[in-house]
């Protein structure tokens, strides 16, 4: 623990602001302790806010602030996300709210010198709440600087980041309070004198009625090499690659080890490359759409690696290229003497590509009664070889691709 005056800094951060005094800091606090009116409280945090409409300026102490649309917000974050993709725009929101969030400890340590621990602590979910990010529920928090422990969980109702989202994108899988999430471990490791990170174990982006969070210190969780990446302390998590291209028969690919990333710079391949990372992780059959030479194939291979079917083969089928009559053998598998030229037994694609991912690229070019087939399959999870007389289980995940506009 730092002694009384000295000023602490945490290892390996490349951020500005990332120093904070801890004169008089008290070392322990409880949430639970009964006096919940000490100073600084939300009145006289309100109390530093100043407007001077004069020169077009607005105070928090001595901080510039800014008065900012929520859906400016909203775009301007959308467009990094599309520009940047997901974790980049991630690290940057994040560090923006770390920033913050250090200047606000900043501000409760220097404007209130002698406030009792607890009561410092307590201010930063009434700023957090002030500067209308979120409004800051305390579940409960209780630290101990001497031992190096601290535990903390609240919610956040409103996050005005998780309304943007949401509006943009829809419900996903992943957390999305990533300013609020920087915010939190700025205010609070300035205050505590070490490294606190904290996760948002529900978020409104998720699904969930309010957000909630828990903090830990860096020591105390043990992995944390992912959220600090997104502070700079340690190289950010590296984007997921794809395989090389397959062979020109398209057989059966597992992950050869000669992966390539795709590479792009528009706002569409960013938007595209956005919503494959969303829906790669659940078990959801995808269609992709574009015109013939943009690497829908590439996609599809993108989000295979991504999957949870990743391990599995990764099997690819041209429908365009297969006569209709023989689209069922080539899907579903023959058996030996179902028809003529038939003389041993052979899996089709779905049976290649069990536990992996089967591609079908051109898949408007199949008939209705090849499509029938195709639906039955992909509702029944079964599939039957042609002149079989038994139902085959599978679990395949379903890739489809077109260049026609369905819409």
């Amino acid at each position: 623990m730092p002694g009384r005056g000295t000023r602490m800094r945490i290892p390996h951060c490349e951020l500005p602001d990332h120093s904070v005094s801890t004169e008089h800091f008290l070392p322990r606090g409880d949430s639970s302790q009964p006096d919940a009116s000490g100073s600084p409280t939300a009145e006289e945090l309100t109390g530093c806010l100043f407007f001077s409409p004069d020169d077009g300026r607005i105070w928090l102490n001595d901080q510039r602030m800014l008065l900012l649309h929520t859906s400016s917000f909203g775009t301007l974050r959308r467009e990094i996300i599309e520009r940047l993709g997901q974790e980049q725009a991630r690290g940057m929101f994040t560090r923006a709210g770390y920033l913050s969030g250090a200047r606000d400890a900043r501000l409760i340590r220097e404007r209130w010198p002698l406030a009792d621990a607890t009561s410092a602590f307590r201010a930063g979910t009434h700023l957090h709440t002030l500067e209308g990010m979120t409004k800051v529920e305390p579940l409960h928090f209780k630290f101990d600087a001497e031992s190096g422990f601290y535990e903390g969980e609240f919610l956040w109702h409103h996050s005005c980041e998780a309304d943007e989202h949401v509006a943009a994108y829809g419900i996903g899988q992943d957390s999305v309070c990533w300013t609020e999430i920087g915010y939190a471990i700025g205010f609070v490791s300035g205050l505590f004198g070490q490294m606190v990170v904290f996760r948002e174990v529900e978020c409104r982006g998720m699904g969930h009625a309010n957000c909630r969070v828990v903090g830990k210190t860096a020591e105390q969780w043990g992995d944390v090499e992912r959220d600090l990446g997104y502070l700079n302390v340690v190289k950010p998590p590296a984007p997921e690659q794809t395989p090389s291209l397959a062979k020109a028969n398209h057989d059966a690919s597992p992950p050869t080890g000669t992966e390539q990333p795709l590479i792009g710079a528009s706002a569409a391949f960013n938007a595209a490359t956005q919503a494959l990372q969303r829906v790669a992780m659940t078990p959801a059959t995808v269609l992709i759409s574009g015109e013939s030479g943009v690497g829908k194939e590439m996609f599809a291979r993108q989000l295979h690696q991504l999957s949870r079917n990743r391990e599995g083969p990764f099997v690819a089928l041209n429908c365009a290229a297969i006569p209709d009559n023989l689209i069922e053998a080539e899907l579903f598998g023959v058996e030996r003497g179902a028809y003529t030229g038939a003389t041993h037994s052979r899996p089709g694609r779905f049976e290649r590509a069990n536990g992996g991912t089967l591609f079908l690229d051109e898949i408007t070019s199949l008939s209705l009664a090849g499509q029938s087939k195709l639906l039955r399959a992909l509702q029944e999870r079964e599939i039957e070889r042609v002149g079989g007389g038994h139902g085959i289980k599978v679990d395949v995940r379903v890739v489809a691709a077109t260049n026609v506009d369905l819409q």
